[in-house]
């Protein structure tokens, strides 16, 4: 990177301070890196960056992902818009109030995930939690009950994916979920001790998993999003959820427009 950017630590991650993504492609690689090794990476001040070069951007880190759901004010085919507004994006998705990570319903979760606040509300705020820190809470027992359980995504395409593996790139241990998208869950898939969880199996399992997470608040980031920030997460490392005040009305919070694109 140029010697005009500057990469310091921040309370969760990484923040690049004096760049501006639309007129510099020669970082890319370097913030892949810093994403990996850190796994969220915030660059502030980018309130005019192009939903093309959003695109082209996201491409630099993998194949991208064209979303499984479109709004008509979508700028470009493989950009998520999400708003408080049903004029401006998607609005009232429930589930993103769920902690997830994103791409579940495809036969492979996302590898990396690119955020663009196109104009942030009041308290529109964005949660998110690093798997490994969290894992390093939980009780061995427990990550050994996990290692033998798949979850089921409620889409048609029912995608499975076990919820506690290994990242591809880093080997790391990472937990593939989203608790506001699941169909059922596998025990011991494709052995002979394979079984499905009923519904009220289902919501047990559901509730231990919220319960780890709630009871380790320490961990947890909570984002306060301002117009043109930027954020790289590594989406298989880290778990977020949206606020309940992201969906206020914009008479009460002003307009929220949120673009994302994902890659593989």
């Amino acid at each position: 990177m140029s010697n005009n950017f500057q990469v310091k630590e921040n309370d969760f991650g990484i923040e690049i301070e004096g760049l501006l993504l639309n007129d510099d492609d020669t970082c890319l690689n370097h913030i892949k890196d810093l994403t990996l090794q850190h796994k969220f990476v915030l660059v502030r001040g980018q309130k005019c960056l192009l939903p093309d070069k959003h695109v082209k951007i996201c491409a630099c880190f993998g194949e991208v992902e064209t979303p499984y759901i479109m709004h008509p004010s979508t700028p470009h085919r493989d950009i998520f818009r999400v708003s408080n507004d049903e004029n401006q994006g998607i609005v009232g998705l429930l589930p993103v109030m769920k902690w997830h990570i994103d791409g579940t319903m495809m036969t492979k979760p996302s590898l990396f995930t690119l955020y663009h606040m196109v104009s942030a509300s009041q308290n529109g705020s964005t949660v998110f939690i690093k798997t490994q820190e969290l894992l390093g809470r939980i009780d061995g027992n427990i990550k050994e009950k996990w290692r033998h359980l798949w979850m089921v995504n409620c889409k048609e395409n029912g995608n499975c994916h076990r919820i506690l593996g290994n990242h591809p790139l880093t080997n790391e241990e990472i937990l593939v979920f989203h608790l506001g998208m699941v169909n059922k869950f596998i025990w011991d898939k494709n052995t002979e001790k394979e079984r499905s969880t009923g519904e009220e199996e289902t919501g047990q399992i559901c509730s231990e998993i919220q319960n780890i997470i709630d009871e380790n608040k320490d961990l947890h980031y909570v984002h306060q999003w301002k117009s043109g920030d930027v954020i790289f997460t590594d989406n298989l490392s880290i778990l977020h959820s949206a606020m309940p005040t992201s969906i206020l009305p914009t008479s009460e919070v002003g307009l929220r427009i949120l673009h994302r694109v994902t890659c593989h």
